[in-house]
Protein backbone atom coordinates (compact mmCIF):
# COMPACT_ATOMS: atom_id res chain seq x y z
CA UNK A 1 0.00 0.00 0.00
CA UNK A 2 1.75 3.16 -1.11
CA UNK A 3 0.55 6.13 1.72
CA UNK A 4 2.04 9.49 -0.53
CA UNK A 5 1.21 12.92 0.08
CA UNK A 6 2.38 15.93 -1.04
CA UNK A 7 2.37 19.82 0.81
CA UNK A 8 0.91 17.96 4.13
CA UNK A 9 -1.35 20.86 5.19
CA UNK A 10 -2.67 19.09 7.92
CA UNK A 11 0.52 18.25 9.58
CA UNK A 12 1.46 21.94 8.22
CA UNK A 13 -1.12 23.03 10.24
CA UNK A 14 -0.57 21.36 13.41
CA UNK A 15 3.26 21.94 13.50
CA UNK A 16 2.72 25.37 12.41
CA UNK A 17 4.80 25.40 9.70
CA UNK A 18 4.33 28.56 7.44
CA UNK A 19 5.06 28.82 3.61
CA UNK A 20 7.32 31.16 3.70
CA UNK A 21 10.65 31.45 1.77
CA UNK A 22 11.48 30.04 -1.90
CA UNK A 23 11.49 27.12 -3.64
CA UNK A 24 14.53 27.02 -4.28
CA UNK A 25 15.69 27.10 -0.01
CA UNK A 26 16.36 22.80 0.07
CA UNK A 27 16.40 22.06 3.02
CA UNK A 28 19.10 18.97 4.03
CA UNK A 29 19.71 17.98 7.55
CA UNK A 30 22.07 15.22 9.08
CA UNK A 31 18.45 14.25 10.84
CA UNK A 32 16.46 10.80 9.97
CA UNK A 33 13.32 11.23 7.61
CA UNK A 34 12.48 7.89 7.99
CA UNK A 35 12.94 3.84 8.18
CA UNK A 36 13.12 1.17 6.29
CA UNK A 37 12.85 -2.63 7.39
CA UNK A 38 14.35 -5.04 4.75
CA UNK A 39 14.05 -8.90 5.37
CA UNK A 40 17.08 -9.94 6.33
CA UNK A 41 17.04 -12.82 3.26
CA UNK A 42 17.98 -9.96 1.17
CA UNK A 43 21.19 -9.83 0.25
CA UNK A 44 22.73 -6.54 0.87
CA UNK A 45 26.10 -4.91 -0.03
CA UNK A 46 27.75 -3.78 3.51
CA UNK A 47 28.42 -0.21 3.83
CA UNK A 48 26.79 0.77 0.91
CA UNK A 49 23.74 3.78 0.73
CA UNK A 50 21.06 2.03 -0.77
CA UNK A 51 18.71 5.20 -2.79
CA UNK A 52 15.23 5.10 -3.21
CA UNK A 53 13.94 5.51 -6.42
CA UNK A 54 12.37 8.36 -7.13
CA UNK A 55 8.89 8.53 -9.53
CA UNK A 56 5.42 10.55 -9.55
CA UNK A 57 6.64 12.38 -6.33
CA UNK A 58 6.82 9.23 -4.23
CA UNK A 59 10.14 7.45 -3.13
CA UNK A 60 10.49 3.56 -3.43
CA UNK A 61 13.16 0.49 -3.19
CA UNK A 62 13.27 -2.26 -4.99
CA UNK A 63 13.18 -4.61 -1.37
CA UNK A 64 11.43 -7.51 0.08
CA UNK A 65 11.09 -4.23 3.09
CA UNK A 66 8.45 -1.99 4.52
CA UNK A 67 9.45 1.68 4.81
CA UNK A 68 7.84 5.21 5.57
CA UNK A 69 9.21 8.82 5.71
CA UNK A 70 8.68 12.13 6.12
CA UNK A 71 10.28 15.25 5.07
CA UNK A 72 10.31 18.91 4.48
CA UNK A 73 11.77 19.19 0.67
CA UNK A 74 11.89 22.92 0.79
CA UNK A 75 9.77 26.09 2.71
CA UNK A 76 6.68 25.19 0.84
CA UNK A 77 6.64 21.50 0.11
CA UNK A 78 6.70 18.21 2.69
CA UNK A 79 7.25 14.63 1.23
CA UNK A 80 5.34 12.13 3.31
CA UNK A 81 5.03 8.41 2.52
CA UNK A 82 4.95 4.68 3.25
CA UNK A 83 4.75 1.16 1.36
CA UNK A 84 3.49 -2.45 2.24
CA UNK A 85 1.43 -0.99 5.38
CA UNK A 86 -1.82 -1.92 5.95
CA UNK A 87 -2.36 0.88 8.19
CA UNK A 88 -0.01 4.00 8.97
CA UNK A 89 -0.65 6.97 11.20
CA UNK A 90 1.50 10.22 11.39
CA UNK A 91 1.42 12.24 14.49
CA UNK A 92 3.28 15.78 14.92
CA UNK A 93 5.03 17.06 18.08
CA UNK A 94 4.13 20.18 19.05
CA UNK A 95 7.26 21.02 20.97
CA UNK A 96 9.87 19.33 18.74
CA UNK A 97 8.15 20.29 15.48
CA UNK A 98 8.71 17.16 14.32
CA UNK A 99 6.95 14.14 12.95
CA UNK A 100 6.46 10.54 14.23
CA UNK A 101 4.44 6.96 12.80
CA UNK A 102 2.86 4.74 13.85
CA UNK A 103 1.69 1.67 11.70
CA UNK A 104 0.92 -2.33 11.25
CA UNK A 105 2.45 -4.32 8.28
CA UNK A 106 1.62 -7.80 7.40
CA UNK A 107 4.36 -10.64 6.88
CA UNK A 108 3.95 -13.91 5.66
CA UNK A 109 5.76 -16.32 7.72
CA UNK A 110 7.38 -19.29 6.00
CA UNK A 111 9.28 -22.28 7.48
CA UNK A 112 11.77 -22.24 5.90
CA UNK A 113 12.40 -18.45 6.15
CA UNK A 114 14.36 -16.54 8.87
CA UNK A 115 11.69 -14.81 9.15
CA UNK A 116 14.06 -11.69 10.28
CA UNK A 117 14.33 -8.09 9.45
CA UNK A 118 17.14 -5.78 9.64
CA UNK A 119 15.91 -1.85 10.57
CA UNK A 120 17.48 1.45 9.28
CA UNK A 121 17.12 4.88 9.47
CA UNK A 122 16.44 6.77 6.25
CA UNK A 123 18.50 10.00 5.67
CA UNK A 124 18.44 12.61 2.85
CA UNK A 125 21.21 13.79 0.94
CA UNK A 126 21.62 15.80 -2.43
CA UNK A 127 21.70 12.41 -4.43
CA UNK A 128 18.00 11.60 -2.97
CA UNK A 129 16.73 9.61 0.34
CA UNK A 130 18.52 6.31 1.31
CA UNK A 131 19.51 4.15 4.54
CA UNK A 132 23.10 2.79 5.31
CA UNK A 133 23.62 -1.05 5.42
CA UNK A 134 26.42 -0.95 7.97
CA UNK A 135 24.18 0.81 10.14
CA UNK A 136 20.68 -1.15 10.97
CA UNK A 137 19.45 0.18 14.60
CA UNK A 138 17.37 -3.20 15.04
CA UNK A 139 17.44 -6.91 14.40
CA UNK A 140 13.67 -8.13 14.63
CA UNK A 141 12.98 -11.49 14.60
CA UNK A 142 8.92 -12.49 13.60
CA UNK A 143 7.88 -15.26 15.60
CA UNK A 144 4.58 -16.76 14.52
CA UNK A 145 2.35 -14.49 17.38
CA UNK A 146 4.56 -11.21 15.43
CA UNK A 147 6.14 -9.15 16.44
CA UNK A 148 6.94 -5.05 16.99
CA UNK A 149 9.69 -3.04 16.51
CA UNK A 150 10.22 0.64 17.64
CA UNK A 151 13.11 3.70 16.43
CA UNK A 152 13.66 6.78 18.58
CA UNK A 153 16.21 8.58 15.63
CA UNK A 154 13.20 8.92 13.64
CA UNK A 155 10.37 7.88 15.79
CA UNK A 156 8.00 5.16 15.04
CA UNK A 157 6.47 1.89 16.34
CA UNK A 158 5.30 -0.74 13.88
CA UNK A 159 3.37 -3.91 14.56
CA UNK A 160 4.72 -6.91 11.83
CA UNK A 161 1.23 -9.56 12.24
CA UNK A 162 1.61 -12.96 10.60
CA UNK A 163 -0.83 -13.11 7.95
CA UNK A 164 -1.67 -15.04 4.98
CA UNK A 165 -2.20 -13.29 1.28
CA UNK A 166 -5.72 -13.02 -0.22
CA UNK A 167 -6.02 -14.66 -3.52
CA UNK A 168 -9.26 -13.60 -3.76
CA UNK A 169 -12.04 -11.19 -1.94
CA UNK A 170 -16.27 -11.01 -2.11
CA UNK A 171 -17.32 -7.93 -1.26
CA UNK A 172 -21.27 -8.63 0.22
CA UNK A 173 -23.62 -5.50 0.91
CA UNK A 174 -26.57 -6.20 3.15
CA UNK A 175 -29.50 -3.74 4.45
CA UNK A 176 -30.68 -3.41 7.85
CA UNK A 177 -32.35 -6.74 7.80
CA UNK A 178 -29.19 -8.70 7.55
CA UNK A 179 -30.40 -9.60 4.13
CA UNK A 180 -28.13 -9.70 1.12
CA UNK A 181 -28.45 -7.17 -1.36
CA UNK A 182 -25.46 -7.93 -3.61
CA UNK A 183 -22.22 -9.95 -3.45
CA UNK A 184 -19.51 -9.52 -6.17
CA UNK A 185 -15.79 -11.11 -6.28
CA UNK A 186 -12.60 -9.49 -6.79
CA UNK A 187 -8.53 -10.52 -7.51
CA UNK A 188 -6.21 -7.77 -5.37
CA UNK A 189 -5.32 -7.02 -9.01
CA UNK A 190 -8.54 -6.36 -9.96
CA UNK A 191 -8.97 -2.92 -8.12
CA UNK A 192 -6.78 -0.13 -7.14
CA UNK A 193 -5.18 1.22 -3.87
CA UNK A 194 -7.75 4.01 -2.29
CA UNK A 195 -10.75 2.62 -4.57
CA UNK A 196 -14.04 4.01 -3.44
CA UNK A 197 -17.14 2.19 -3.56
CA UNK A 198 -20.08 4.08 -3.62
CA UNK A 199 -23.13 2.64 -1.21
CA UNK A 200 -26.75 3.35 -2.00
CA UNK A 201 -28.77 4.25 1.45
CA UNK A 202 -30.37 0.57 1.84
CA UNK A 203 -27.01 -0.78 2.63
CA UNK A 204 -26.83 -1.26 6.26
CA UNK A 205 -22.87 -2.79 6.40
CA UNK A 206 -20.73 -4.53 4.11
CA UNK A 207 -18.37 -7.83 4.73
CA UNK A 208 -15.47 -8.86 3.09
CA UNK A 209 -14.67 -12.13 3.15
CA UNK A 210 -11.01 -12.48 1.91
CA UNK A 211 -9.94 -16.34 0.82
CA UNK A 212 -6.76 -17.87 0.28
CA UNK A 213 -5.09 -19.89 -2.57
CA UNK A 214 -6.98 -23.15 -1.36
CA UNK A 215 -10.39 -21.21 -1.09
CA UNK A 216 -9.98 -21.03 2.60
CA UNK A 217 -11.53 -17.90 4.39
CA UNK A 218 -8.72 -16.07 5.63
CA UNK A 219 -10.71 -13.69 7.27
CA UNK A 220 -14.29 -11.55 7.64
CA UNK A 221 -13.83 -7.48 7.73
CA UNK A 222 -16.65 -5.47 8.99
CA UNK A 223 -17.48 -2.22 6.82
CA UNK A 224 -19.62 -0.14 8.24
CA UNK A 225 -20.22 4.21 8.35
CA UNK A 226 -18.20 4.23 11.46
CA UNK A 227 -15.74 2.12 9.75
CA UNK A 228 -15.80 2.73 6.27
CA UNK A 229 -12.32 1.04 5.14
CA UNK A 230 -10.84 -2.06 4.91
CA UNK A 231 -6.92 -3.31 3.88
CA UNK A 232 -7.19 -6.30 1.19
CA UNK A 233 -3.51 -8.02 1.82
CA UNK A 234 -1.80 -9.81 -0.66
CA UNK A 235 1.34 -11.27 -2.04
CA UNK A 236 3.88 -9.19 -4.13
CA UNK A 237 6.89 -11.26 -4.58
CA UNK A 238 8.10 -11.27 -1.09
CA UNK A 239 7.52 -12.38 2.50
CA UNK A 240 6.37 -8.65 3.41
CA UNK A 241 2.80 -8.40 2.25
CA UNK A 242 1.54 -5.42 0.07
CA UNK A 243 -1.94 -4.40 0.39
CA UNK A 244 -4.15 -1.97 -1.17
CA UNK A 245 -6.68 0.34 0.60
CA UNK A 246 -10.61 0.26 -0.05
CA UNK A 247 -12.99 2.90 1.16
CA UNK A 248 -16.72 3.00 1.48
CA UNK A 249 -18.33 6.11 1.03
CA UNK A 250 -22.34 6.07 1.58
CA UNK A 251 -24.59 8.26 -0.42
Amino acid sequence: MNKQIVALLVIFALLGFSACGTSENIQISDKAVGAVFVNEMETLIEGEKIYADFENKNYTFNLDAAWVYYFNYDAETAFAGNQNFTAMTFGANLDSGSVSAEGTAAWLYKEDSSNALNAYYLFRDEDGVYFDTSKAFDHIQIQPEGATATGDEYPCAVDFEVRQPTDIFEITRYDTAGTVLDSTKFSPEQVEDYQRFTLSAEVAYVEIVCYGTDGEVLEVLPVTPENPKAAICYEAGGQMLASKLLRFLWE
